[in-house]
């Protein structure tokens, strides 16, 4: 006689996975914001556009290439705040002030040193960017795992989405350029401003909403007793045909997105092409 009764899920309030998903969307404002740092390095800094542009495309490479690591560090990281919550905050902390320092310093370097600041300060940054945006998806089965809830995550994220690439442009096609008239550091240091306070405020509200399910029993670990170290996940990608492809197709997807919400391809696309 076939059972019944329902699996019981670990399910989440709405505001939990509405105040959660906002992660994403911190972590959003960011790429957005370092979406216009080719203006500044080519404009403000002095550098070559080919070369910005050249470098801006090997973190993209670089952010892909560690997210082994994270993963490696999100699986081994335990506190008494929990798995997710530290590093949410962290990565925030680490990838806002990179983007201070970058808009803050770059240009008042000697041109020697500039590329190499540059470079060394963007690195960072994807390093902090990663272990946010990483959280995104490794917290989402702790706070539900109800299959009727997880395309909430893409309802959200959609709308937020929205809000920060297209209402980002009309602020500052709108506002910032008409108030400043050009991409000089008045523009630069208001966008930061507005930009990284509402990135740090939906991340305070991510972590509220993970908090409750920030917890060991909702992780799904294996047992304590299994030891897995960062050379153990090497037979997984080598043997594993479809996840390679999954990989290989997620990154591409990844890297026409970024291509395609660059500001400087917009304003190429529809401000002079168009």
């Amino acid at each position: 006689m076939l059972s019944t009764t329902e699996p019981k899920y670990n399910s989440a309030k709405l505001w939990q996975v509405g105040f959660f998903t906002l992660n994403n969307t911190s972590t959003n404002l960011h790429m957005f914001i370092l979406g216009f740092v080719t203006y500044y390095a080519t404009g403000i800094a002095g550098l070559a556009v080919m070369l910005i542009s050249t470098i801006l495309m090997a973190t993209r490479i670089f952010d892909g290439l560690i997210d082994p690591t994270i993963g490696y560090i999100i699986d081994k990281t335990e506190s008494k705040f929990g798995k997710f919550r530290p590093l949410i905050i962290l990565g925030n902390i680490i990838s806002a002030g990179t983007i201070i320092i970058v808009y803050s310093i770059t240009h008042l370097l000697p041109e020697s040193f500039q590329l190499v600041f540059f470079v060394a300060m963007l690195i960072i940054n994807k390093i902090g960017y990663s272990l946010q945006t990483s959280v995104t998806k490794a917290a989402q089965s702790a706070l539900t795992n109800n299959p009727k809830q997880r395309p909430l995550y893409a309802i959200f994220d959609g709308i937020y989405n929205v809000g920060v690439f297209t209402g980002g442009q009309i602020f500052i096609s709108s506002y910032l350029m008409a108030k400043h008239g050009e991409f000089n550091m008045g523009l630069f240091t208001e966008l930061n401003s507005f930009g990284l306070i509402l990135s740090g405020v939906f991340a305070i509200l991510a972590v509220i909403g993970i908090s409750a399910k920030d917890r060991k029993e909702f992780y799904g670990l294996a047992e304590e007793t299994t030891e897995t170290k960062l050379r153990d996940y090497w037979p997984v990608i080598k043997g594993n045909r479809p996840l390679q492809m999954l990989s290989l197709s997620a990154s591409m997807d990844k890297l026409a997105t970024s291509l395609l919400r660059q500001p400087v391809v917009v304003v190429m696309l529809f401000g002079i092409l168009l």
